[in-house]
C-alpha cells in the first residue's frame, strides 16, 4: 500500500475540485493514494460541509500525474481495463472485507 502522502503533502490536506456535467463543482478529499503498473491513483470522496470525507457515497477513482511544474493533475480513467485494474487493487487493499 502507498503511504498517506502525495508530493510531500498529507492526503488529508489535499482538496480536489471536480467539475460536474451541470457546470457546478464538487470538492473532494483523498481517501487513498496508490500505485498500480507504474501509474498513481487517487480514491476520492466528496467533502461534507465540515470538510470531512463523506463515506455514504461510492469512491471515485482518478489517475494522478504531475505537470512540468510538479503540480498534481487529476485525470479521468478512460480505459475500462485500466479502471478495472485500479479498482481491483483498491478494493483488495483498502476496503474492508465482509465476513460471512
Amino acid at each position: 500500500m502507498a503511504d498517506n502522502t502525495f508530493m510531500d503533502k498529507k492526503l488529508e490536506d489535499i482538496v480536489v475540485t471536480l467539475p460536474l456535467a451541470d457546470g457546478t463543482e464538487m470538492e473532494c478529499g483523498v481517501f487513498a493514494c496508490f500505485e498500480v503498473n507504474s501509474k498513481t491513483y487517487f480514491a476520492l470522496l466528496p467533502l461534507k460541509e465540515d470538510q470531512t470525507l463523506d463515506f455514504s457515497v461510492s469512491y471515485m477513482l482518478y489517475r494522478v500525474e504531475e505537470d512540468e511544474e510538479h503540480n498534481p493533475m487529476i485525470l479521468y480513467i478512460e480505459s475500462d481495463y485500466e479502471y478495472a485494474v485500479a479498482a481491483s487493487y483498491f478494493s483488495t487493499n483498502y476496503l474492508p472485507t465482509k465476513n460471512n
